[in-house]
């Protein structure tokens, strides 16, 4: 599954690759059994976490987008619980990066009729808004530090008059489960579909 528009024309050095990325001036990342890069931006498939989760420990930005923005062909095996989307340094080089792959393709025929508009920053009045806070991991444990962080953040959110609300989901094996059963259902029609055309004359 790759992206159909893979960024040319951005002014910096964009690769292919999925989970590989480097935060500036740190550590070379080896995720997938792929070889560690040096790249200004790169991007990668999503499903259950794949982009973000690797942009998480780095240090980066990992943007998994709405399905279709960007177009795919091939398509992956995996339907459309694999997003493609880009990673990088800076929300603004994750912006400029999805807005020159976005577009669409006639290949691509799980892609919505509709455009999707550009993506743009701008500053966020926050008062007013409502944030659902997940605390709990799917699995495992939260770091003291991570969880400092990200509480430094929901207080920032609150000073700005946002509505923080703690919440709580399904409980990570029901998470799983889900996951689990998307991915066993693409695998047998994957399956289907190879056994059907093996016996077509």
């Amino acid at each position: 599954m790759v992206p159909s528009f893979v960024p040319q024309n951005l002014g910096l050095h964009a690769i292919r690759g999925t989970e590989v990325a480097l935060p500036e001036g740190l550590r070379e990342v080896r995720l997938q059994r792929l070889p560690a890069v040096r790249a200004f931006c790169t991007w990668g498939t999503d499903g259950g976490g794949s982009i973000r989760i690797p942009a998480s420990f780095t240090g980066i930005v990992g943007h998994k987008p709405t399905y279709g923005r960007v177009p795919a062909y091939p398509p992956s095996s995996f339907g459309t619980v694999a997003h493609i989307g880009p990673m990088a340094r800076t929300v603004a080089d994750v912006a400029a990066m999805l807005n020159a792959m976005s577009g669409h393709d006639p290949k691509d025929w799980t892609q919505p009729t509709q455009a999707f508009p550009n993506v743009s920053l701008q500053e966020i009045n926050w008062s007013g808004k409502r944030i659902g806070y997940w605390s709990t991991p799917c699995v495992g444990g939260v770091h003291p530090e991570v969880a400092a962080a990200v509480d430094g953040v929901m207080n920032n959110l609150e000073n700005a008059d946002a509505v923080v609300t703690e919440i709580m989901l399904r409980t990570g094996k029901s998470i799983r489960d889900v996951l689990f059963v998307l991915v066993c259902w693409r695998g047998q029609q994957i399956v289907h579909n190879r056994s059907s055309k093996s016996f077509i004359a």
